[in-house]
């Protein structure tokens, strides 16, 4: 809860338990350009994100 990726590694962040429908979802993600970034655990933040931007 409150979780703030201000300056932090988005890569080492747990971002399973965040909530997809939080503003800083769309746009400190967009920022970063993950499009097509894959995580260890095979999550792809370009399907999400496409996903996210129908809301």
């Amino acid at each position: 809860s409150g979780a703030k990726f201000d300056g932090a590694n988005l890569k080492n962040a747990n971002l399973k338990d965040a909530n997809p429908g939080k503003l800083w979802w769309k746009a400190n993600l967009e920022e970063a350009r993950l499009d097509g970034t894959t995580l260890p655990d095979g999550t792809v933040f370009g399907q999400t994100i496409e996903s996210v931007s129908e809301e």
